[in-house]
C-alpha cells in the first residue's frame, strides 16, 4: 500500500497539472487551503470521502492515487481505449 506521503505527492502534482492552488482546490472540495496542504505533506491522514472529493474535482479515479506503476497503467488503458475503437492523445493520458 502506498504511503500518505507518496499519496500527498501524487496530488500535489495532479493539482499542479491541472493549474489549481491549493486554495481553489479547497473551495472545489469544500476543504480549507491548509487541510489541502497538509494532505499533500503527508501531516495529514486521508480519509476515503476526501479522496474520493478530491478526485473528482480534480478528474480521476480515487484508484489514481494508489496506483504504483503509471506509466504501466496508461499503456494498458491507451490499448483497452484502441480496442474499442477510441483514439486517445498524451494528454488524455497525462495525468
Amino acid at each position: 500500500m502506498m504511503s500518505t506521503r507518496k499519496i500527498g505527492m501524487r496530488l500535489r502534482r495532479l493539482r499542479n497539472r491541472c493549474g489549481l492552488s491549493t486554495r481553489a482546490l479547497g473551495k472545489m472540495t469544500g476543504m480549507t487551503q491548509v487541510a489541502v496542504s497538509r494532505l499533500e505533506t503527508g501531516a495529514r491522514n486521508f480519509q476515503a470521502p476526501t479522496l474520493m472529493k478530491l478526485a473528482g474535482a480534480l478528474g480521476v479515479s480515487p484508484v489514481y492515487f494508489f496506483i504504483e506503476d503509471l506509466a504501466a497503467l496508461k499503456t494498458s488503458a491507451a490499448a483497452a481505449l484502441k480496442k474499442q475503437g477510441v483514439t486517445t492523445s498524451k494528454r488524455m493520458l497525462d495525468a
